[in-house]
């Protein structure tokens, strides 16, 4: 049996005007998905993490600092974590999307990152239902290429500057 690895991947979420119609579907969203590369500046190799698929892989970089305790040097070190996710972030600015990356604060840790944009894609309305007294709506995902993206982004004038909800962390599976 092969061991599995896998990348991060992040998806974005992109908040458009209401209404906004493409092929006769109602969009809710749009969405970026890029995939994230981690590298060890020691050895300048990428970081790959192990997966079983069975569940979502928690990707924590791990590190060694000193330990202090009121403000003292106790003599010792402790091995700390880092959540990968909270060294990046994004944002569409004029319409343009930007992945900000703290490499700076990583590389004081032996870490940079990277990325690829991965897929787009779009959120459309499939039907409503009643949840309670409150009326829902039911959606689905449809990917899409940069081109249909940029189109409907540009149609639409909510938000031409936005930072990013990250709306899913997931595995991107690699086989070695």
């Amino acid at each position: 049996m092969k061991k599995r690895f896998c990348r991060l991947g992040l998806k974005y979420k992109v908040l458009i005007k209401e209404g906004i119609k493409f092929e006769d579907e109602e969009i809710t969203n749009l969405g970026i998905e890029i995939e994230l590369n981690i590298f060890n500046l020691k050895t300048n190799k990428e970081i790959i993490f192990p997966t079983n698929n069975e569940k979502e892989t928690i990707f924590v970089l791990k590190y060694i600092d000193n330990f202090t305790y009121n403000g003292n040097d106790t003599g010792y070190d402790v091995p700390k974590n880092l959540f990968v996710t909270d060294y990046i972030s994004a944002e569409i600015v004029n319409g343009i999307f930007k992945g900000n990356m703290k490499n700076r604060e990583l590389e004081k840790y032996g870490y940079r990152l990277d990325f690829k944009i991965k897929d787009y894609y779009l959120s459309y309305v499939t039907g409503e239902t009643m949840v309670g007294n409150y009326k829902a709506i039911l959606t689905d995902n449809k990917k899409i290429n940069r081109e249909t993206f940029n189109k409907i982004l540009a149609k639409s004038d909510y938000l031409k500057t936005q930072s990013l909800l990250l709306d899913k962390v997931t595995n991107i599976n690699i086989e070695i």
